[in-house]
């Protein structure tokens, strides 16, 4: 699952303080066309308007905005190696940024590079301890490496930040439930069933639960929304814009 986490204004506003030639606002455009384009799943549109941008001459914090939105457009794709790339060289134009490193710490997660995930993203929480998503990828690095203990601590922290949190609150069901936790995973579970009752990991892992203990109580529905949901259940992660 991607995540808005709330930074589409942030960037919005970077772009309007340089507003004042047609220039400007033609790069302003475009970039919001090419953001459109990507939460559509327009790929192709929003990758051939990013690298348009790319051609204009940019502040650094500006090009690693463009670069930045440019790997989610790859990794919206499956492409983790061209979205680390593009992520990579975001960083390195402005290194402070909290999402630019939540980000690229997901894509390394994704391409298997476990420990380069974790270090980044241990290196955006430092940046941002307040933004959830961040805490909430680095969770998911931490359970890829096997440091179940860590990821709890890092959901929990991203839920203390963000109740309502979907993602996290799913993701550490999956983790309370590996540990041995069967009620703390099934409670998360009903949390995020209520914050969005059409979720779908959710209702798969409801439905396993059920089938597990063999009970005909009240499994039917959950069961029948869970055979109409995709079939692949990964801990969710968060990438901005989408």
């Amino acid at each position: 699952s991607l995540g808005l986490v709330g930074s589409e204004m942030c960037i919005r506003d970077r772009y309007e303080t340089l507003a004042g030639t047609r220039c400007k606002l033609r790069i302003q455009e475009l970039f919001n066309k090419a953001l459109q384009d990507t939460q559509s799943a327009r790929f192709a549109a929003a990758e051939k308007k990013l690298r348009r941008i790319l051609r204009e001459p940019l502040s650094d914090r500006h090009s690693a905005t463009v670069r930045e939105l440019l790997g989610v457009v790859y990794a919206s794709q499956g492409d983790y190696k061209a979205a680390i790339k593009s992520l990579t060289e975001a960083a390195a134009r402005n290194p402070a940024d909290a999402s630019i490193a939540s980000n690229l710490s997901n894509c390394l997660r994704e391409a298997g590079q476990i420990d380069e995930a974790v270090a980044t993203g241990r290196k955006a929480v430092a940046l941002n301890p307040g933004l959830a998503a961040a805490q909430n990828n680095l969770g998911n690095a931490l359970n890829a490496r096997g440091d179940l203990d860590g990821a709890v601590t890092a959901y929990r922290q991203a839920l203390l930040i963000q109740p309502d949190f979907l993602e996290a609150n799913n993701n550490l069901g999956l983790v309370l439930q590996a540990m041995g936790d069967l009620e703390g995973g099934i409670e998360n579970y009903r949390r995020a069933l209520r914050i969005n009752p059409a979720f779908a990991e959710a209702h798969k892992i409801w439905a396993r639960h059920w089938m597990r203990k063999a009970t005909l109580t009240s499994p039917k529905p959950v069961t029948r929304n869970w055979l109409i949901c995709i079939p692949v259940m990964r801990p969710c992660t968060c990438l901005l814009y989408t």
